[in-house]
């Protein structure tokens, strides 16, 4: 700012090359998520038929160039960089309004961001539904209580990628209670998760031998406020059989 609190704006002229230099870093670092997307897919760069440019950005001589040498093949150049999200979309839209046509030549699968599970006993996350998992889907797995004459379990829904279950993120807490008195490890508790086609989680545990039911719905792409956070701290009661 100048003496009097006003903003300067800095014009200057730079060379490509030296602005390629200062974004090179930048432009680099996009490929480490085409290494993982690749890696998810199990594919390699041979098998990939055609790469399209996305946004703006891409214009940019030095990301055409990075781009080529990635996937030894040349970007298609007859696609809009700026529209072609929007026109993704009015594609997809269109076959799912019932247009066959559109509908043939398009084909889009979602898949789950990242992986879901419950915290078991040492504060492990047990993965019921890996990542990229396409959904809607579903899974169920059998656990067991830590505690004699245990009849009440917690169990804690995380989102994420780590295995220890804190450091992921938590979506919500379900209680069961009215387990059957038993020693530790005799219970079943059958833990079930399930995703719709709007990213909605259906968590449900049941204890087989009692038939007692406790259900509740997540949203994947939300959270939880810090009240049900500090409410839910509590140590799981779980373990996998």
């Amino acid at each position: 700012k100048d003496e009097s609190g006003n903003p300067l704006t800095l014009r200057a002229k730079i060379s490509r090359n030296l602005f390629a230099n200062l974004t090179y870093d930048l432009v680099q670092r996009t490929f480490k998520v085409c290494d993982e997307a690749l890696q998810n897919a199990h594919l390699t760069v041979g098998e990939i038929d055609n790469v399209i440019l996305v946004g703006g950005s891409t214009k940019m001589p030095i990301i055409k160039e990075a781009v080529e040498n990635y996937f030894f093949k040349t970007p298609l150049s007859n696609i809009d960089p700026e529209l072609v999200v929007a026109t993704g979309a009015a594609i997809h839209a269109s076959s799912l309004m019932g247009d066959r046509k559109a509908a043939s030549k398009s084909l889009l699968i979602d898949v789950t961001s990242r992986s879901l599970g419950i915290e078991t006993v040492g504060g492990l996350m047990e993965v019921l539904i890996p990542k990229n998992s396409p959904v809607p889907t579903e899974s169920t797995k059998i656990f067991t209580t830590v505690k004699d004459n245990q009849e009440t379990v917690r169990i804690k829904v995380y989102q994420g990628e780590s295995k220890n279950a804190e450091e992921n993120e938590l979506l919500g807490t379900l209680i069961l209670s009215g387990i059957r008195p038993a020693p530790r490890g005799k219970p079943r508790i059958q833990v079930a998760f399930e995703i719709d086609s709007n990213g909605i989680v259906k968590v449900s545990a049941k204890d087989l031998d009692t038939g007692k039911e406790s259900k509740t719905k997540l949203n994947v792409l939300g959270g939880m406020s810090s009240e049900e956070v500090e409410k839910a701290k509590e140590r799981a009661d779980l373990i996998k059989v």
